[in-house]
């Protein structure tokens, strides 16, 4: 399997969501980081202050036709040949504070 372009991140503005989208940013597979409120943008500047590279896109994933639209939107004119939708996954943190994540 080739190597993702794009990780598309919903809740990484906190919690489990900004964990698993940092972590994709240090293996260097691009970010998306979507969030209803600000705090993904924060999320964004810190993946790539760390050397990684991402993108924010506040919206409300509950709208499905805005989603699309907004998604659409993004990926016009992207040369990403995989995107996966982290919205898919269950994740979990262990006692020691690391997180594992199941992709679906």
């Amino acid at each position: 399997m080739s190597k993702l372009d794009c990780v598309v991140i919903t809740g990484a503005g906190q919690g489990t969501g900004k964990a698993i989208a940092a972590e994709l940013g240090r293996q260097k597979i691009h970010v998306l980081c979507v969030s209803k409120s600000d705090k993904c943008e924060e999320t964004a500047a810190e993946i790539v202050k760390a050397g990684g590279s991402a993108k924010s896109l506040r919206m409300d994933i509950g709208g499905v036709k805005k989603t699309k639209e907004l998604m659409t939107a993004w990926i016009a004119g992207k040369s990403f040949k995989r995107i996966l939708d982290g919205s898919r996954t269950v994740a979990g943190a262990d006692h020691d504070g690391g997180t594992h994540v199941l992709w679906m």
